[in-house]
């Protein structure tokens, strides 16, 4: 295999692996803020009562 074809793949993984991770961030900031709504939400609900 020429350089240039080893360069690309190894370029492909590498934004792959880092789309991935940020993926994974970005789902676990919104797990993480709409968990915390609900708890807000169901703290209200019980206060109420």
């Amino acid at each position: 295999m020429s350089q240039k074809i080893l360069f690309t793949k190894k370029w492909n993984s590498f934004a792959i692996l880092i789309i991935g991770i940020i993926a994974t961030i970005a789902v676990a900031f919104y797990t993480k803020k709409n968990s915390e709504a609900i708890a807000k939400h169901e703290f209200a609900l019980v206060c109420n009562q």
